[in-house]
Formats: C-alpha cells, structure tokens, sequence
C-alpha cells in the first residue's frame, strides 16, 4: 500500500514565503545537482529577506498593510538594488562588489521571484525587473581581451584546423595567411 503524500496548506503569507523559498531551492537544486549554487541561492535570498524584515518588510506584499501592489514593488526593487551591491556580512573579499557578483544576485532574487509568482506563493510581481543590471565588463579579467579579441583568436583557430593545421598550433602571422576577420579592424 503506497502512503499519500501530504503537503500542508500555508495558512499564512509569511509560511507561503518561507515555502516558496523551501520549492524553489529544492527546484533548483533538482536541475543542478550542486552544492554550491543550492548554498548560494540559499545564502542570498535568506540575506535578502532578513534586510528586508530588518526595515519591517518581507519578499511580498501584504494588501492589509496599506500600501499598493506597486508601491511595494517599488520599494523591493531599491531594496535589491542596494542588496545587490553590498558586501554581505562576514564576507571575505573587500572593496567594492563586483558587476557580476551584483548581476548573479539580480538573478538570483528575479528567479526566486519568477518562481514563487508562477506557482503562486506570492502574486507582487517581479520587483527585479524594475533594477538595472551592471554592464558587463569590457575586458576579460584572465587574459586582458576584449570579447571580440578571444572570438578573433577562437575562429581563427578553427579556421586553421580547417585548412589542414593541427590542434595547438598556431596559425600563420602574416597578413595573407590570416581568415578575413582578422584583417577588418571593425570587428
């Protein structure tokens, strides 16, 4: 005889955040498999939601508490803003945040959020969609090249091996053994 699976009713918006957060950690740790993005999603969103109750709010819209729908998802989203780019406490790194530290913050608030609005934990909305990302850096920090550089380097690399060269080595330098993306300046 197989059991029933029993899942309760949150009877509270509070206990629908707090289960919206326990499904979609469990989703996206389903899809992965890795502790370290389940850690990671886990660390921001409870950071995020202790801030906001810190200032009296929480990750949704209570309709009793007088405010519109908007006006809370105005506010959640400067909350993210600066959440986003803010040392968390206890952080090993100094100086500023990193763009692609705010940005993975970004979407890890904007997937919880995407989440809990389609399974219908909270109905506020997407409050991230309202926040800028940071651009994306211009150079890469590994190797100092631009995007277009290591694309250059990539293709012409492969356009080598078509031409009968082997893997590693390199094509030739001059100008006449070059594919024609390398001679237009404009890319």
């Amino acid at each position: 005889m197989t059991q029933a699976l029993m899942i309760p009713t949150p009877a509270t918006l509070a206990q629908a955040v707090e289960f919206g957060i326990g499904a979609w950690i469990h989703e996206k740790f389903g899809h992965t498999k890795s502790e370290k993005t389940k850690t990671a999603y886990s660390e921001t969103i409870t950071a995020f939601r202790q801030l906001l109750q810190r200032e009296g709010l929480d990750l949704t819209w209570n309709p009793s508490e007088g405010e519109s729908e908007a006006q809370v998802r105005q506010r959640l989203a400067l909350y993210a803003q600066a959440f986003a780019s803010t040392r968390l406490p206890g952080s090993r790194h100094k100086g500023e945040i990193a763009p692609a530290s705010k940005n993975q913050r970004l979407a890890i608030l904007s997937s919880f959020y995407q989440f809990a609005n389609k399974r219908g934990f909270l109905t506020i909305g997407n409050p991230i969609d309202l926040v800028d990302r940071s651009p994306a850096p211009a150079e890469d920090r590994c190797h100092g090249q631009s995007r277009a550089a290591r694309f250059r380097a990539a293709a012409g690399a492969l356009y080598h091996r078509a031409q009968g060269g082997r893997s590693g080595e390199f094509a030739p330098a001059s100008p006449a053994g070059q594919p024609p993306w390398h001679r237009d300046p404009g890319l």
